[in-house]
């Protein structure tokens, strides 16, 4: 049975894994020797080369979007528990525990960007950047939907 510190460092090293994994440059690749050229012709031509570098500048603003929404999702959440209105998505004890509400909230991250590098790594570049836009969509909703809602006032007998 994996224990809390287990999980933790487990869920802090999948960004990092993600990183080195995506860090390296898929065209540089070594194929093995082909025998003849006319082979070693028709195999190149058959691997697929990136459209871009993993780290360009457009995933980096991405991936900087998503950290940022996510950032914006914490505090709104906290925001939330503050003004006694209860969590939906999570559990309440999770929110109240801001040092691993922060984990799930990097965790998230991480993942928003292992899912991109994995599509990245197979070619589906319109997935990769729409996994980003998406996320920061979605996180940005729910952050400003925390802020918008009325706070929770006890009721009080006369």
């Amino acid at each position: 049975m994996p224990t809390r510190r287990m999980i933790a460092l487990l869920v802090l090293m999948a960004p990092m894994s993600a990183t080195r994994i995506c860090a390296q440059d898929s065209s540089t690749a070594q194929a093995p020797p082909e025998k003849n050229t006319n082979q070693a012709a028709a195999a190149e031509t058959k691997v697929m080369r990136p459209e871009h570098r993993f780290w360009d500048k457009e995933n980096a603003w991405l991936f900087a979007g998503v950290g940022a929404s996510r950032t914006l999702d914490y505090f709104s959440t906290l925001n939330l528990r503050r003004r006694h209105d209860q969590e939906i998505l999570v559990t309440n004890d999770l929110v109240d525990n801001h040092v691993a509400f922060a984990v799930v909230e990097a965790a998230g991250t991480g993942v928003s960007i292992g899912a991109s590098c994995l599509f990245h790594r197979y070619g589906h570049h319109k997935l990769e950047r729409w996994t980003s836009i998406v996320h920061i969509g979605l996180t940005t909703t729910g952050a400003v939907r925390n802020y918008s809602l009325k706070t929770a006032h006890p009721k009080t007998s006369p």
